[in-house]
């Protein structure tokens, strides 16, 4: 064993992704066309959460607006 992934918060309720299995390991921020730009929009403008912002500005043009990739 190399590492351990953690597929539970131990909560006792309900969470945000409950129901979303089978899915596989879901790499953050995901990034497709209609889904980034909106959110690239709000960077900088104190609506995103710092998290948010961090990973927006880790982002590549191309990630960023991937409706224009040649």
């Amino acid at each position: 064993t190399v590492g351990t992934i953690l597929l539970s918060n131990r909560s006792r309720g309900a969470g945000a992704t409950d129901g979303t299995g089978g899915q596989g390991v879901k790499p953050l921020p995901m990034t497709h066309d209609g889904w980034i730009q909106p959110t690239v929009a709000l960077f900088g403008t104190g609506q995103l959460s710092p998290e948010v912002e961090g990973w927006i500005s880790k982002l590549t043009p191309e990630q960023k607006d991937p409706s224009h990739i040649d």
